[in-house]
């Protein structure tokens, strides 16, 4: 073997061993924040459910994952759809209806549930209506995410007067209460939904497993390991070698 190809590999295998130990660990320090995570998902479900028509100071931040009530009215005229949902593999959307809260003056999303997808861009919505007249609903407050990047598709907020937008990428109640013409809250309330086995599917309650960060672990533990044992097996082989090569 060239002498330049030896030193490279008497200084790659280790750092490259060092690397693959160094990601191990920082899989585990993910794995340790799901975890963390999961439990203050857990623990925020035990707390007594918000009541989303008292006068409170509502952070998305602290209240994400609370369950919740709220009393109030469908505005049909105002539900919109979620595009790119999928249940079970399957295409869909899903339907948000906001619910015009009693004795306030905003409203809140309400997240009634998935539907499959019936064409390219529709859902039969008109088969699964709002309930009509006051009604409470029970839910889990969600803050789903927004768009951040540059590349993302974006929702071309309709201008006054133009028809509005039904179908979005980005469920942003500071973007969609700007065609509603009423104040919003900061938060979508995922309805629980009344019979699981039927339309709309209620689909976004989080999943709480440790995805696949101990995996991942493993895996890259494993390739520093094969990478320390092919190092010693290479110089233990080539001192052999050296040994029974006859003296000249």
């Amino acid at each position: 073997m060239p002498r330049w190809l030896q030193l490279t590999l008497a200084v790659g295998g280790p750092i490259a061993a060092l690397v693959m130990i160094g990601l191990g660990f920082w899989q585990l320090a993910r794995l340790d924040e799901r975890r963390a995570t999961n439990g203050a998902i857990l623990a925020r479900r035990e707390l007594a459910p918000l009541d989303l028509n008292a006068d409170l100071d509502l952070d998305p931040a602290v209240s994400q994952y609370r369950l919740a009530v709220a009393r109030g009215f469908y505005d049909r005229s105002g539900e919109v759809f979620w595009r790119n949902q999928e249940y079970g593999g399957q295409p869909g959307m899903h339907i948000v209806t906001p619910l015009r809260l009693e004795g306030r003056g905003e409203a809140v999303l309400v997240d009634r549930g998935w539907l499959p997808l019936t064409g390219p861009m529709a859902v039969d919505a008109a088969a699964y209506p709002a309930p009509e007249g006051l009604i409470e609903v029970t839910g889990l407050i969600v803050v789903p995410p927004t768009r951040t990047a540059t590349l993302s598709p974006f929702d071309p907020v309709p201008a006054e007067g133009e028809a509005p937008l039904q179908a979005w990428f980005w469920l942003d109640p500071a973007q969609i209460e700007r065609q509603l013409g009423y104040a919003l809250l900061p938060v979508v309330l995922a309805a629980e939904a009344m019979d699981p086995d039927d339309l709309p599917r209620a689909g976004l309650d989080v999943a709480l497993d440790e995805g696949p960060h101990l995996g991942y672990a493993v895996q890259w533990f494993s390739f520093a390991a094969i990478t320390v044992a092919g190092m010693v097996a290479y110089v233990w082989t080539a001192r052999r070698r050296g040994s029974r090569s006859p003296a000249r």
